[in-house]
């Protein structure tokens, strides 16, 4: 018999994920999506757990529904968002960081060529390529990013603290990586059994994992936020609420203005350029800003509730302001 082929080419997953998740304004691709995530799951447990709690009280020990265990598999990826989407950011924000290992897998892909016609690059290719399988990829994606920065308090210390029966998270964090690659990967006799001998998770046990895996990123993240620059890549605020991008795009156009008005009035190219000049300027801009921002947030369109194009039309608008304070400086007034 002949054998069977597929009839499509396989197309390279690295860069497929890099452009359903990184390229383009939905991305999702960040440590607010994995809280959001991680939030939506918890709330399903508990509705769920409300709804199925009375059937299971009538059934006789041990009763369990297999759905229960099954949002370990959920719980983790959050786990999964989060590193490889702050690696990204770690990447990203500074390319030099990239290490020869992170690349080495990648130029033995034949099909990584095709990522400069997709407008991909190595930070691109290198957070799609992770695989966050275990408790230690995890730990050690995270503490590449924390190290950078050298926070007050570091993950070994946020790993190491207890839960309510005394397991630390960190040994909570690998039992999770474990029952959720047995889950994915294999078929024992504690799933196919008799149901004395299976494995299960409770709806009370996944919701005490959750919420411990809830604050284990939440504090992380907070030790980011307050050790990192205040324009690394989505940042969340004291809520793990994430600061918009317009927030800081405005913040270095601020700085930019600053940068040149102080390089005028200290007497660099004052033949060119004269501080009321400058100041005129810049008070026109701001003015023009202002009416452009009420302009595009009086826009309407068509399936907003669902995707709201306005802040990326802003964080556009921008950009294109910040790019031309840049060149000012660097052409203009190349003495700052």
């Amino acid at each position: 018999m002949k054998e069977l082929t597929l009839t499509e080419s396989p197309k390279n997953p690295q860069i497929e994920f890099a452009k359903r998740n990184i390229i383009h304004g939905l991305s999702t691709f960040n440590a607010w999506s994995a809280l959001q995530r991680l939030q939506l799951l918890i709330d399903d447990i508990n509705e769920l757990k409300e709804i199925l709690s009375p059937t299971l009280e009538e059934r006789i020990y041990p009763s369990f529904f297999e759905i229960s265990s099954y949002y370990q598999v959920g719980i983790v990826t959050c786990l999964e968002w989060h590193a490889k989407s702050r690696l990204f950011d770690l990447l990203n924000y500074n390319p030099k960081l990239v290490r020869q290992e992170d690349i080495k897998q990648l130029l033995n892909n034949p099909n990584i060529l095709g990522m400069t016609y997709e407008g991909l690059t190595i930070p691109h290719l290198v957070a799609s390529a992770g695989n966050i399988a275990t408790v230690e990829k995890y730990v050690s994606v995270i503490s590449r990013v924390l190290s950078q920065f050298k926070p007050k308090v570091n993950l070994g210390e946020i790993l190491g603290r207890k839960t309510s029966s005394q397991e630390s998270y960190e040994s909570l964090l690998r039992s999770l990586f474990n029952d959720r690659n047995q889950l994915v990967h294999e078929i024992t006799l504690s799933d196919i059994g008799h149901r004395n001998i299976r494995y299960y998770k409770s709806f009370d046990e996944v919701l005490s994992i959750a919420l411990i895996v809830d604050n284990i990123i939440k504090e992380i993240e907070v030790q980011l936020s307050a050790s990192a620059p205040y324009d690394f890549p989505n940042l969340l605020d004291s809520s793990h609420v994430a600061v918009t991008k317009t927030e800081v795009l405005k913040r270095r156009i601020t700085e930019a203005e600053a940068v040149i008005r102080e390089a005028i009035s200290s007497g660099v190219l004052t033949d060119i350029f004269s501080l009321d000049q400058w100041d005129t300027i810049i008070e026109n801009h701001h003015h023009y800003l202002e009416k452009e921002e009420q302009f595009i947030d009086s826009m309407s369109f068509p399936g907003y509730q669902y995707y709201d194009p306005k802040h990326n039309i802003l964080e556009r608008l921008l950009e294109c302001r910040l790019e031309y304070l840049v060149k000012l400086r660097d052409e203009v007034l190349p003495a700052v």
